[in-house]
């Protein structure tokens, strides 16, 4: 038997606003703001992730364009080599 509870917009807001959420700005759990460090790491994980999504985009719009014959087989080789060593580079790995 499951039971359902309704909630009424005011009321499912008001749960969200007493929701505690460890905001971006530097502040942690206890009110303690992260130290230079932390935030470094903080910013230096939210840009990694932006460029790995970026680079994901472009390799699906190079599938693409290959796919629909916009692209011969050399161009598409020599652009996913070139997002492949880009990759690697965001990653912080090596490029042999």
């Amino acid at each position: 038997m499951k039971l359902k509870i309704k909630l009424s917009k005011s009321q499912w807001e008001g749960i969200g606003k007493k929701a505690q959420i460890v905001p971006i700005d530097g502040f942690a759990d206890g009110g303690e703001a992260y130290t230079d460090d932390e935030m470094q790491l903080i910013d230096k994980k939210e840009k990694t992730s932006n460029e790995v999504k970026r680079i994901k985009d472009e390799i699906a719009k190079i599938i693409d364009e290959f796919g629909n014959n916009l692209l011969d087989k050399e161009g598409f080789e020599s652009r996913m080599k070139e997002l492949i060593r880009k990759m690697y580079i965001v990653k912080g790995k090596p490029i042999s």
